[in-house]
């Protein structure tokens, strides 16, 4: 009887053994992050350390005394819980399949300070990226990341392997091939390409800028052949700037004479976007197809907001040129064409078309000249709709991107790695205040001075 007893007793705390044992090895943060599965594990959890010396610096616009995170005292630790539902698989070759429930979106940024900039945009160390891109990757569900323009290669394929998706955002930059700015753009692109064809799913989507970065990478010659490069540069640099600017009185006259050297030059066959004019207007989006409606960003809105779409101007616009139908279509563009397919078109403010959605036929590439996150996250410029219907727009926009992001599983080396990746390392500018077209800025000096969190001696504005 004893004996029984005591077999029934050990098999007992056999069993409870077992249980606790599964219970700790499936003790995972969510990233799946190094170190042995029982390392550090204490209460469910397991301990992260984000640094002894992790403060923040960033000074406010009124010149208060400069916040300190965490606050003195702090153990300076962070706990990040773990669940069964949350633990994934890294690596490679998931075709898009699974669910990656933390992704970062990396967000490319472009060369000087946006619309803050009163002078245009030169060839510079600082780059910007307005926050409406950032908040628009947030509400989908993301983090965002900055990818600065004048990163190396090298850099470039490291935060690569670190992210899950690319944002080419709107905005002002140098299209000819050899800019620093486009180089790191066909960089990025190709490294999307390569992991796509080794079935590593990773999304890439432009909008307005990023639509155009695009094309003319897509369709291999430079857009700007003919304007001399010792010649026109500099010129050329400020007529893309005032592109995207409120500003239309102010170098008009150089803007159209630029414009007239690309219309009138004889490489006119080589050139993949035409001037249109669209300034700071909401639009309508007109489907090709019936098939165009349920594809890319369409697939996360409902019947009534596609029908609405197509009657209402909710898309706002802001752009200097576009694709012509006819290019994404003619022989001498063959490389376009079949790379990507148009989902809708739009009539500019001189009422020639243009295509306004378009999507890669075998990647999980999107582009917009549509700006999505303006509906939402943009308030200086009056013609924006805010209208329920139009924050709807917005909010589908980012959910479809944000979903093609969940089926990627890069990821950083560490809890630490990663929180230094991230926007929320760095102050934005009130830039509306101070008369620019965009509400907040985040301005990224040269790499080793950036406005960030973090740094003995931080530059604001």
């Amino acid at each position: 009887m004893e004996q029984s007893c005591a077999r029934a007793f050990a098999g007992r705390w056999l069993l409870l053994t077992l249980v606790l044992l599964s219970s700790s090895i499936l003790t995972v943060d969510a990233r799946g992050y190094g170190g042995p599965f029982f390392g550090a594990v204490q209460q469910g959890r397991r301990l992260l350390p984000t640094g002894a010396t992790f403060r923040a610096t960033c000074q406010s616009a009124g010149g208060r005394d400069r916040a300190e995170f965490p606050p003195s005292g702090s153990n300076n630790q962070a706990t990040f819980p773990s669940t069964v539902e949350s633990i994934m698989v890294a690596g490679t070759g998931n075709r898009g399949e699974g669910f990656n429930p933390r992704p970062l979106i990396g967000i490319l940024t472009k060369p000087g300070k946006g619309s803050l900039d009163e002078n245009g945009q030169e060839e510079t160390n600082t780059s910007h990226i307005e926050a409406s891109y950032v908040k628009w990757v947030e509400a989908g569900g993301a983090r965002p990341v900055p990818i600065l323009f004048n990163s190396t290669e090298e850099q470039l394929e490291k935060i690569f392997k670190q992210i899950n998706g690319i944002l080419f955002p709107g905005g002002s930059a140098n299209l000819s091939l050899e800019s620093p700015y486009m180089k790191s753009a066909r960089k990025l692109f190709s490294l999307t390409l390569d992991a796509n064809k080794r079935d590593d799913y990773f999304p890439l989507h432009g909008t307005c800028l990023g639509f155009e970065t695009l094309s003319v990478i897509v369709s291999g010659p430079d857009l700007r052949t003919a304007i001399k490069k010792e010649d026109m540069l500099d010129v050329y640099r400020m007529v893309i700037y005032f592109r995207t600017s409120a500003r239309e009185k102010t170098m008009r006259n150089v803007r159209d004479f630029v414009t007239n050297s690309l219309t009138q030059s004889s490489t006119k066959e080589r050139e993949v976007l035409d001037p249109y004019k669209m300034f700071n207007k909401p639009s309508t989006l007109h489907f090709v197809s019936e098939k165009a409606r349920e594809r890319a960003v369409f697939s996360k809105m409902d019947d009534d907001l596609k029908n609405k779409i197509e009657k209402k101007p909710l898309a706002m616009e802001n752009h200097k040129f576009a694709l012509s139908p006819k290019k994404l279509l003619a022989a001498e563009h063959k490389r376009l064409s079949r790379f990507f397919s148009a989902l809708t078109t739009t009539i500019d403010q001189n009422g020639k078309e243009y295509v306004s959605t378009m999507e890669a036929r075998e990647y999980p590439i999107t582009a917009t000249m549509w700006h999505p996150e303006k509906n939402t996250f943009e308030w200086a410029v009056p013609d924006i709709p805010h209208s329920e219907d139009a924050v709807r727009m917005t909010q589908a926009a980012a959910n479809f991107f944000v979903s093609e992001a969940r089926k990627n599983f890069h990821k950083p080396e560490s809890i630490k790695e990663e929180q230094d990746l991230l926007t929320y390392n760095y102050c934005p500018i009130f830039a509306e205040k101070r008369g620019a077209e965009h509400t907040q800025i985040y301005v990224f000096e040269d790499p080793a001075e950036a406005t960030r969190m973090g740094a003995s001696d931080v530059a604001t504005y």
